[in-house]
């Protein structure tokens, strides 16, 4: 066995069993007191064979670091296997699953670990992780997306992205989080296998086909992650040492410790992991005001943890940055904190002062292009749309989010003012797409989707909510629906063709009117001009504070995205016109191209 120093440990091998460079690794960390710490498994026998660890210095892990034919029968894909260890003056053998397994039978702790060695031949080796201006996120439940195949979750959204994903105009897929979690219905934010997949969803090769695919064609992919606490049930970090891995409690679940080394370095190589054994391009984090004031009384924090985060999160930015400086970090912030994706902070890490993230979900926009859609006056659009951050990239944009949708039944077709949902959801894609910053949409907003992306209890239209899948057939094949479906299609093609203007180029509030429910903005100098009606009235000739020969590209009182055939307000869309004025559909929107 070649010996290993914490400096290595720490620094290059990830917790787990797992083959590397020629070297079969495990790395443990079991209670401090243990003495003897052993791997077992169907390649030792069980017990007839035991393999011993051996402690660093420190005793925070046991490692052993073993040629294949070291072993007394070679390792072999789907090998059930446990880690095994024992106390002083106590010869009981406590066994435990891995806490780092890359694939298991199931989350129970009498279940076994899998060993899982990666045999999967990428084919996306002309992928290359995209500029941020490129991302148009489309986010999604890998269990509840679609209900047109008896696949499992993973192959379902894969049988998706081409062509449904791709024709919609998504460059990006946002997975609502895959790490294994007890029982087989759920968010994914209850997670305790870190480094598995969800077991109901698929395999590893599963999700590595899924990332190769949408790079296959054009899609980024970014993984939902939840450092800022540990699901309730089939805790194995709990189970093993809960003093040396949490500190505090949260409302879903106990608060990761981020004093401890120990912790900090099985959560930090666990994103290194995700990003290079699945090629994932982004993260998304969950609840993050947790990772750096959870150890205060804030919202959300049932018991403050003894040290904040802000230095691990600092140091989880500089160790992914250093795989790739392209892969995008994303905030769950809320309330709005700038800080967090400001260009230089108080603290550094290596000689980084940016802040942690690099985008942030914008609490502004989505509150305030919600209310307005709900009935609430127009102005309140230009907080949504003002600009906030140093960078064009801090504000993600968003009307709909599993959060919003979910615990609440807030879906857009279901809450617009004057049961006008559908008109509403063409908007609403209207002002996500087009405004600065990184769009977001979530899975059924494109079809005007009504409902409740709902945890439990009965669906309206019969069966639970956990069996409801989205109707993606009715989307492309409703006489109405279809209309919404090709709007978001068009608003996609429309930021595509020049997605650096519509990403980073300014933005101008040009008119606001609360009593016609008329807002107007320019983008990039006034290369673009997005007139949006939240009420009832249609106008023609209706003066703007623009002026210049302009072309109508996009109206949704053009047949093919009238969803009720309602009055048609549009000067068409087949030449360029001095403009002074415009004709404006009710509950709609009109979008000119500047010639």
């Amino acid at each position: 066995m070649n010996s290993m120093t914490e400096y290595e440990i720490f620094n290059h091998y990830p917790p787990g069993f797992y083959f590397k460079e020629s070297y079969w690794f495990a790395v443990f960390h079991p209670p401090r007191d243990a003495v003897e710490v052993q791997l077992v498994g169907t390649f030792t026998e069980w017990e007839k064979h035991p393999l011993n660890l051996s402690p660093l210095k420190s005793h925070k892990f046991w490692y052993l670091k073993l040629a294949p034919t070291q072993f007394p029968i070679p390792p072999s894909n789907g090998d059930p296997y446990k880690f095994r260890f024992h106390f002083e003056n106590d010869n009981t053998w406590h066994w435990t699953q891995d806490p780092a397994a890359r694939n298991l039978e199931n989350t129970s702790f009498n279940a076994n670990s899998l060993v899982t060695i990666t045999d999967y031949q990428w084919r996306d080796q002309d992928w290359r992780r995209p500029g941020w201006e490129y991302y148009m996120i489309y986010q999604l439940h890998a269990k509840r997306f679609s209900n047109r195949n008896d696949l499992l979750p993973l192959n379902s959204v894969e049988a998706e992205v081409q062509p449904y994903i791709r024709e919609l105009g998504a460059t990006a897929i946002q997975l609502l989080p895959l790490n294994a979690f007890s029982m087989d219905d759920s968010w994914g934010y209850n997670g305790v296998f870190l480094y598995a997949i969800e077991t109901s969803y698929g395999t590893p090769n599963d999700l590595k086909q899924l990332v190769d695919t949408c790079h296959q064609h054009g899609i980024a992919v970014i993984l939902d992650v939840v450092l800022n606490h540990s699901g309730n049930r089939d805790n194995i970090l709990w189970d093993i040492d809960r003093e040396e891995y949490f500190s505090g409690d949260t409302d879903w679940g106990p608060m990761f410790n981020f004093e401890s080394d120990v912790t900090r370095h099985f959560l930090i190589q666990n994103l290194l992991y995700l990003a290079t054994e699945y090629h994932i391009d982004a993260f998304r984090f969950d609840m993050t005001h947790i990772l750096h004031k959870g150890n205060q009384w804030v919202n959300h924090v049932r018991m403050p943890g003894r040290a904040s985060g802000w230095n691990f999160i600092k140091e989880l930015r500089h160790r992914i940055k250093a795989i790739d400086p392209g892969i995008l970090l994303i905030a769950e912030e809320l309330p709005d904190n700038w800080y967090v994706t400001d260009s230089y902070v108080h603290t550094s890490w290596e000689g980084d002062h940016h802040g942690p993230f690099d985008s942030q979900w914008s609490d502004a926009f989505h509150d305030n292009v919600k209310d307005v859609i709900k009935g609430a006056e127009v102005e309140r659009l230009q907080q949504a749309l003002t600009y906030l951050g140093d960078s064009w990239h801090d504000s993600l944009n968003y009307t709909e989010s599993h959060d919003e949708v979910g615990n609440s039944n807030q879906r857009i077709a279901q809450v617009a003012r004057d049961g006008k949902g559908w008109n509403s959801s063409q908007t609403a894609a209207t002002i996500t797409l087009l405004a600065r910053g990184i769009p977001m949409l979530f899975m059924g907003q494109e079809g005007g989707e009504w409902m409740q992306f709902g945890q439990d209890g009965h669906a309206p239209d019969g069966g639970s909510w956990w069996n409801h899948r989205l109707n993606l057939n009715a989307y492309e094949n409703d006489p109405r629906q279809r209309k919404i479906l090709a709007w978001h299609q068009k608003m996609f093609a429309i930021r595509r063709a020049h997605q650096w203007v519509f990403a980073h180029g300014d933005i101008h509030i040009a008119h606001v009117h609360n009593d016609n429910g008329i807002i107007a903005f320019t983008r990039n100098n006034g290369q673009y001009l997005i007139v949006l009606n939240f009420k009832g009235k249609v106008f023609y000739d209706y003066a703007l504070d623009v002026h210049g020969f302009y072309k109508e590209i996009a109206n949704t009182s053009w047949p093919v995205f009238n969803i009720f055939d309602d009055q048609e307000a549009s000067r068409g869309g087949d030449w360029h016109y001095p403009i002074h004025s415009v004709h404006i559909p009710a509950y709609g929107a009109v979008i000119l191209e500047h010639y």
